[in-house]
This record gives C-alpha cells, sequence and structure tokens, in this order.
C-alpha cells in the first residue's frame, strides 16, 4: 500500500449531504444528534474508488498536490476517509497524516453551542476520538509516524502522548510539509511543534483530487488582524482568476456539481489591505458565473 495516508475525521470528511453550513450541526453534543441524523444528514460517507475517496476537503486536497509536486508518486500518497483507513494502513505505511478543525471541541461555535446546551461531548470530539482509537491501535502496530495539522491543531498541545502524535504542523503546507515528510521517511529528526512558512502564489500547486462541494480557495490570510483569530497570522493574498478558474474546472469535469469559494471576506478579494478592489470583485463574479452557466 501507500508510504503517505492523507485522512480526517469524519466531522471533516465528508460533504456534508451538499451543505457546508450543516457543518454547524456537527459542533452540538453528540447527545443531542441522532445517529441517524448525524451520519445520514450531517455527515454522510464519502463515496471511493477503491482505498482512494473520489473528493476531499480542501485542505487535504493541496497537501496531496503538494506532496506530489514535491516529487512523490501518486501511489505513494493515498487520501484516504476515516472509515477505511484501517484497510489502507499496512505494512509499507510509514507516515499517516490527519487534518483537524476541531478536535477537541474549543472552537467558538462549537464551545457556544455545548454551553447553551448544557455542555458534554460534540460531535467534533467524538470522530476525532474514534479516528485517533483506530490510529493509535495501528501505530503500535506498524509503526508509522503521526503528523497533524490543520486549523484546530492549537487543541492538541499537550495531547501528543495520549494520540501517539508524532508532529503537530500549523502554517501552510505547501512548502514545509514535503520537507518534514521527507525528512520522517529519513529517519531523520523532526522537532515536535512545525511551523510551516508562507508560500508563495507561485509556488501553491492545484489540486489533483477533487475538493468536496466544490471548494475553491481565493484568498489566503485576512488582512483585519484580529488577534483571536486564526487567518490574520497568514500573510493575506488573492489567487489569481486563472488559478481559481483551472480548480473550478478541475471540479466539475470531475464530477462535482459546485462552486464554492475559500475565503474570510470575498469582498477582500484583490484587495490592497482592507481597501476594496470592486473591479476584482466583479471579475471574480464573472468569471464563476460564467462558469456555472457554461457547466449548467
Amino acid at each position: 500500500m501507500a508510504k503517505i495516508i492523507l485522512t480526517a475525521d469524519r466531522a471533516v470528511f465528508t460533504d456534508y449531504h451538499g451543505a457546508d453550513l450543516f457543518g454547524f450541526g456537527l459542533c452540538l453534543p453528540y447527545r443531542l444528534v441522532p445517529e441517524l441524523v448525524q451520519y445520514h444528514i450531517l455527515s454522510p460517507k464519502v463515496p471511493t474508488r477503491g482505498l482512494r475517496a473520489k473528493y476531499a476537503p480542501y485542505a487535504i486536497c493541496k497537501v496531496e498536490a503538494s506532496l506530489i509536486a514535491a516529487g512523490f508518486s501518486r501511489d505513494d500518497v493515498v487520501i484516504v476517509p476515516p472509515r477505511m483507513v484501517a484497510k489502507a494502513i499496512d505494512g509499507d505505511t510509514e507516515i499517516v497524516a490527519i487534518h483537524v478543525l476541531d478536535p477537541k471541541g474549543l472552537a467558538p461555535v462549537t464551545w457556544t453551542l455545548k454551553a447553551l446546551a448544557g455542555g458534554g461531548k460534540s460531535c467534533t470530539e467524538l470522530e476525532f476520538e474514534k479516528l485517533m482509537n483506530v490510529v493509535r491501535s495501528l501505530k503500535e502496530k506498524y509503526g508509522f509516524k503521526v503528523i497533524v495539522g490543520g486549523p484546530g491543531n492549537w487543541q492538541l498541545r499537550g495531547y501528543e502522548y495520549k494520540y501517539g502524535i508524532d508532529v503537530l504542523f500549523d502554517g501552510e503546507a505547501e512548502l514545509t510539509f514535503p520537507i518534514i515528510v521527507k525528512k520522517l521517511l529519513n529517519g531523520e529528526e523532526v522537532p515536535r511543534y512545525v511551523k510551516g512558512e508562507p508560500t508563495p502564489l507561485d509556488k501553491i500547486p492545484l489540486i489533483i483530487t477533487p475538493s468536496r462541494n466544490g471548494l475553491v480557495q481565493i484568498t489566503r490570510g485576512c488582512p483585519r488582524k484580529c488577534h483571536f483569530c486564526n487567518p490574520t497570522m497568514w500573510h493575506f493574498r488573492s489567487f489569481p482568476l486563472d488559478i481559481i478558474t483551472e480548480e473550478i474546472e478541475f471540479n466539475l469535469k470531475n464530477g462535482i456539481e459546485n462552486i464554492s469559494l475559500v475565503t474570510e471576506d470575498v469582498l477582500l478579494y484583490g484587495a490592497h489591505g482592507l481597501k476594496l478592489n470592486s473591479d476584482a470583485v466583479k471579475k471574480l463574479f464573472k468569471v464563476v458565473v460564467d462558469l456555472a452557466r457554461r457547466w449548467g
């Protein structure tokens, strides 16, 4: 099997029945969410082709593309939904990389809903625990390394031993993550905490696995600099229209029926600081609308 497995828990690795807003339902305490609702409406299974997911969360697609751009082959890297992890991992597996959003239920929406609902473990916590129980057991058998990254990585500081985490990765993945992977594969020492460096736009590869619900990033970072918000720590930039167009068309060609734009604020597209660039926003929407009409 593959050397490198990319995955996430089911609260993240799903298409939310085609409506990303359903993801907020998974922020509720799981005791309030019937299993039928959770697993068939809020977080249905992602289809696979063999073990490989037919589509995946956008961030995982970008990590995969970065590894391929760094010289790994498609056979080396497999994006696997959580239900297939036990089948995908074997003696050939050397690294399992896990994307996290809210593994301990500490994100603002989850924290608020838990407080209003009288407390209890959220669905996001439950699904993360389920995945890590499987991964930890398989790690004891096969001895691979575990890397955890994504916006929720900060919640896992101090829990590395409990979950068998070797590296907590924070920041942008495109340049730094492949370097860390190569070092681990070569048996080199890697810090427990790694910060990914900002990536120039021309070094960010296009996705090669369709993204769930047609998500495509149009800006990265945020110029508002709110101290409580993770994206403000990243250098703000807008992706060129040709890159956005290519990723949208790739998704549509591969059976994805939605076009969804990833940004902290769509009106900041092309902006200089907080100064609105209305021409850039108009061009963006014209391109997206034209693509939607063309693909019908």
